[in-house]
């Protein structure tokens, strides 16, 4: 049987780490992950409806289900859980949904239990220059904070695995820094919500990057016509020439 897909309506739920919630429905206790959030137009500015993935599908379960419209009446919150705390990470780049590396951060062979969980898109508290540079075309967030726009992205919950992934792809710390960040929650019909999330920045860059344009928002796609090169396609000489061409203090890379 599929795991069941219920809605809980809780009040200031905070998305820091892996959030796990305990609840009670038709007497039945289990706990649930969210992973998104819902368009409920029954919520209101105070309370936040959350879609929340039971980890117990069990036939006990389902057979309790009284409500298939906007989940059950008879649930309520009865604690808060926190499991082993988790990362939360906040893309903007090629890491996303429908862009290029998007496998990289959501790997297939991972066990579901692994997945990372969307939480919702965002965009900076800070303004930062997004832009797109070199002849391979890669997007970077330069960390120069106070400078560019609010860059609009997604917010993502994932295990320390997938943030290994992560900064093995950046080159943390050597080529991107992963910095902590305010990022706001967009969520429509309810109050500001502020999260602290990694994200990765370049540092120790070109001055001259500052005057490319700076984007809020990034797709390989867009209307700029600047189609990202995928790593696999590039020259490994020429990736090393280019970093220098960003940065102002690249590590040569060891022989062995």
């Amino acid at each position: 049987m599929p795991n069941a897909v219920i809605f809980v309506r809780l009040r200031q739920v905070h998305l820091r780490g892996s959030l796990w919630l305990s609840a009670v429905c038709c007497a039945v206790p289990h706990k649930f992950r969210q992973f998104t959030s819902c368009s409920c137009s029954a919520v209101q500015r105070s309370t936040r409806c959350i879609v929340a993935q039971c980890m117990r599908p069990d036939s006990v379960l389902s057979s309790q289900i009284p409500n298939q419209d906007y989940g059950f009446s008879s649930c309520r919150l009865v604690g808060q859980d926190r499991g082993p705390r988790m990362p939360v990470v906040f893309v903007y780049g090629t890491l996303k949904r429908g862009e290029p590396n998007h496998h990289v951060l959501v790997d297939p062979t991972s066990t579901t239990e692994n997945q990372p969980v969307f939480i919702g898109e965002g965009r900076t508290i800070q303004p930062f220059p997004l832009l797109i540079a070199s002849k391979y075309n890669l997007p970077y967030a330069l960390d120069s904070p106070g400078t560019g726009q609010r860059i609009r992205g997604e917010i993502w919950d994932v295990n320390d695995e997938c943030l290994r992934r992560l900064d093995n792809l950046e080159k943390h710390p050597d080529y991107y820094i992963r910095r902590s960040v305010e990022i706001e929650l967009s969520i429509s019909d309810v109050p500001k919500e502020i999260l602290v999330c990694w994200m990765y920045l370049l540092h120790d860059f070109h001055e001259n990057l500052l005057a490319l344009p700076h984007l809020e928002h990034y797709s390989s796609s867009g209307p700029h016509g600047l189609v990202y090169l995928p790593r696999e396609s590039r020259d490994v000489e020429n990736e090393e020439a280019i970093k220098r061409e960003v940065k102002k203090f690249v590590e040569k890379p060891t022989s062995s």
